[in-house]
């Protein structure tokens, strides 16, 4: 009968994911020192751009994200502790937190979209800086969708490593999670929180 892998036998399993995290981080790493260097260029633009998004539901989503990481830390406590009913429990409420997350991005996608601010032949923005505007909306719509489709992975690893409920495997899946999470903590105020003056 297989014995459960311990510390020891797993950690080249865990060094694996944190070399994947961190070839990810320098993607992600220099797109996010990208936005930030277009956010200065064209400041006034981007603080347009940014106060047509929803900053409640930007900071919901962001709760919503810190929670789930609140979660899936206790899912990876509780399996090391042989607790796994308790780790399934927090894992599916990790996955469910970042379903929740989703649906709200699904909606502000769908009030940008509706106010024509989708880049492409249709944009439209009534402003004398509409380009960089719409720059701005190519960058919003770029990384937010990249980070919803890494979130998604990750809602599909938590939900597999809820029905295995094993240690080990939890607690790479909790790596992965965590560095999702991080990328939005930079992303929220970078493309919700400097906002055109008077613009709510």
């Amino acid at each position: 009968m297989p014995t459960a892998p311990t510390r020891t036998e797993a950690s080249p399993a865990v060094h694996g994911v944190w070399l994947f995290v961190g070839s990810e981080s320098l993607l992600l790493g220099a797109a996010l020192v990208a936005l930030a260097v277009l956010r200065v260029e064209h400041a006034g633009a981007f603080a347009r751009g940014a106060g047509t998004l929803s900053l409640p539901l930007g900071a919901t989503n962001t709760a919503m994200l810190l929670l789930s990481s609140m979660a899936m830390v206790w899912s990876v406590r509780a399996c090391e502790r042989g607790a796994i009913r308790r780790g399934r429990w927090a894992a599916l409420a990790t996955a469910g937190l970042g379903l929740v997350f989703l649906g709200i991005k699904l909606l502000e996608y769908r009030h940008s979209i509706e106010a024509g601010h989708l880049p492409g032949p249709g944009f439209r923005f009534g402003a004398d800086d509409a380009a960089p505007v719409e720059l701005f909306f190519v960058c919003y719509f770029t990384f937010t969708a990249l980070h919803a489709l890494h979130l998604l992975v990750g809602i599909g690893l938590v939900g597999w490593a809820a029905w295995r409920a094993e240690h080990q495997r939890m607690h790479c899946v909790g790596i992965y999670w965590h560095a999702v999470d991080v990328v939005w903590i930079y992303l929220f105020p970078l493309l919700y929180v400097y906002r055109a003056e008077g613009v709510s």
